[in-house]
């Protein structure tokens, strides 16, 4: 535990003897629709521009069922098709897998909420593993909402992830981490936009990959 909290504290000061930063700019949207009592289909997009935002790197396509447990608990099974342009502007084509398990609980104005998920690979394996499938992460995410009001909120949140298979011995436990705030309103007529900073950052051949993120998604939930 000393160590896990060590490497946190480690990499929010970007204590890496050498790093290296970019802007990046990540524009999502996302279509809900219930298809089942307690059970909705969703489907999300996202593209993503680096190098300052000068330069197409990354999309995803996201196709999923969300199916509520209780007033607590939910899980969500999804399938992703991504796309992701490298230097040499060669495009790679991949699969992938997840599945999540949702906790929220209510404190008056307050939601605080935790996503636990197993996925399998990501962006950044795909030219090292011709099977997408050879490397899973897990991933945990833990947010604290905010309301204003009825239809404005703020949020802070909070994702690690760890390798679980196929980790090299020289690899950092936590291979990667999100720290983001947020804003959020509700719309009129099933629609929401959210809009966040975020910091991510990883590790990679020992340098810090200090990567700032302007982010936004934009949520329309279809009719019954």
């Amino acid at each position: 535990m000393k160590f896990l909290i060590s490497l946190f504290i480690c990499s929010a000061l970007s204590c890496y003897s050498q790093a290296t930063n970019d802007f990046n700019t990540w524009n999502a949207l996302t279509f809900e629709k219930k298809i089942y009592k307690k059970t909705d289909l969703h489907f999300s997009t996202q593209t993503r521009l680096i190098e300052n935002s000068t330069r197409y790197n990354f999309s995803f396509f996201d196709i999923g069922i969300d199916r509520k447990i209780n007033k607590h608990f939910s899980y969500t099974g999804a399938y992703v098709f991504n796309i992701k342009r490298d230097l040499d502007n060669y495009l790679y084509f991949r699969h992938q897998l997840y599945g999540n398990i949702n906790y929220e609980k209510k404190f008056g104005d307050f939601k605080i909420s935790n996503r636990f998920r197993l996925q399998s690979d990501l962006d950044d394996q795909i030219s090292l593993y011709k099977n997408p499938f050879s490397v899973f992460f897990y991933r945990n995410k833990t947010a604290l909402k905010y309301d204003f009001t009825k239809k404005t909120s703020t949020y802070v949140a909070f994702e690690w992830y760890y390798k679980l298979i196929n980790r090299n011995i020289d690899e950092p436990t936590i291979a990667r981490t999100r720290t983001a705030v947020g804003l959020s309103y509700d719309f009129k007529k099933r629609k929401k936009l959210s809009v966040y900073y975020m910091l991510q950052q990883q590790q990679r051949n020992n340098f810090m990959q200090n990567t700032y993120v302007l982010g936004s998604e934009f949520t329309y939930r279809l009719k019954k």
